[in-house]
């Protein structure tokens, strides 16, 4: 009786298996996802059951986001001539449509929803944007501060365009602290507009679309770049960068973790043990070199590694006389340990730079939300990087028509 079932009108209703209950009502609610919900009597708060990630539902409705981000690219140019056109009408109504318009397709912002401050977090987008979230400063600068979805604050100073600065001069003029930005526009009123331009368009798919224009934009200013690189970590980190600008673009922020100068402590300490590393073997290298090309034995400092009690290891250094013939011996063994040791502390550069780079960014969620995967897949095929690398399992189960599409080859663009 709890439970309430979301089926089609059509729909074989399913059979209630506890005896003598059944449910606690049938919807038909085509405007949801959920397949079922019930209140949790703890919290009061509703809990709804959703089909994985990783169904066909699912990926065909993320197939068809994307189709229609990449839609709006076909679009764009002249949607945005239209609204650019109209920021200098003198009618109020198309001055505020036209800047909001500006506002959530430069700066990614949601289109806002009224909420009731007594019941929700007071969370605001573009339309229910007060005098009190945003300031006017100097240079056509303005500052944002605000919270948004999730009550994840959104604090952010732009350089504007001229006529853009003019108009939140406009519509800020006399008004006070509560009163709202754009008072003669509605999420309604937004949202008819932008179907009027490109039908199904919504702030959603002006995201997406700059979302993952973003990210294609960023790794191919950097293509050459990755080119030159033959480790993978190394274009790993490339690609975090590009990604983070697009996190940042969407407010896509957290919290640096507790633990992160910790973290950061032990990385560098690693980094360093493995620079004293490579520099004794790199004097190593350079003495063995000397006897192959004097012909003169002579002794080399070697490190010898002693596991002691506990399996504690510590390193004692012998000094041994070396042959040329030896030394072409050991210099053959020595060559590849450089190397790998290179490598590591590649590797161990790259997590130190990732880390202190996102310390304050989710990558996460543009990743799995807002930006076309196929993108990422047609540039790990471009620079021979395995997609496990950026990819975790369930999000390959959640795009496969991304993953397992042959026509999306190293050539393919957004």
């Amino acid at each position: 009786e709890d439970v309430t079932i979301n089926i089609g009108e059509n729909a074989k209703i399913p059979e209630c298996t506890v005896p003598g209950h059944s449910w606690g009502g049938i919807v038909h609610n085509h405007t949801v996802t959920w397949l079922a919900s019930w209140k949790d009597p703890v919290t009061n708060d509703i809990k709804y059951i959703f089909l994985a990630p990783s169904s066909r539902f699912r990926g065909e409705s993320d197939l068809l986001k994307y189709e229609m981000a990449r839609k709006l690219k076909k679009y764009i140019t002249s949607i945005r001539a239209d609204y650019t056109r109209l920021l200098s009408s003198d009618d109020i109504d198309e001055a505020q449509m036209s800047t909001a318009l500006w506002v959530i397709d430069r700066l990614a912002l949601r289109v806002g929803n009224e909420k009731d401050a007594e019941e929700e977090a007071d969370t605001v987008g573009c339309c229910t944007l007060r005098i009190e979230h945003i300031k006017l400063l100097p240079n056509n600068i303005i500052e944002f501060d605000f919270l948004g979805k999730d009550s994840i604050r959104y604090c952010n100073s732009v350089k504007i365009e001229p006529q853009v600065y003019k108009n939140f001069q406009r519509f800020t003029n006399n008004k006070k602290l509560n009163e709202k930005v754009f008072d003669r526009l509605t999420p309604t009123k937004l949202n008819k507009k932008l179907s009027s331009l490109m039908n199904g368009l919504t702030s959603k798919v002006f995201r997406t679309f700059n979302a993952s224009f973003t990210l294609e934009k960023c790794l191919l200013r950097d293509e050459e770049m990755t080119k030159k690189l033959t480790l993978e970590n190394e274009k790993i980190v490339i690609y975090n960068r590009a990604n983070r600008e697009v996190a940042i673009l969407c407010n896509h922020q957290k919290t640096v973790s507790r633990n992160f100068v910790e973290q950061i402590g032990k990385l560098e300490e690693k980094i360093k043990e493995a620079n004293k590393e490579l520099f004794d073997i790199q004097k190593e290298v350079r003495e063995l070199q000397s006897i192959i090309q004097t012909q003169i034995p002579r002794k080399i400092a070697f490190q010898n590694t002693i596991v002691g009690d506990n399996n504690e290891k510590k390193i004692e250094i012998i000094k041994i006389t070396t042959t040329p013939e030896e030394a072409q011996k050991q210099l053959k063994t020595t060559i590849p340990k450089l190397a790998r040791v290179k490598r590591k502390i590649s590797v161990l550069a790259s997590q130190r730079t990732t880390k202190d780079d996102v310390k304050t960014v989710s990558l996460g969620t543009s990743k799995l939300n807002y930006c076309d995967p196929r993108i990422t897949v047609a540039w790990c095929k471009r620079h021979d990087v395995s997609l496990t690398r950026v990819f975790s399992k369930g999000v390959r189960e959640k795009f496969p028509w991304a993953f397992m599409n042959d026509e999306v080859t190293e050539n393919w663009r957004f």
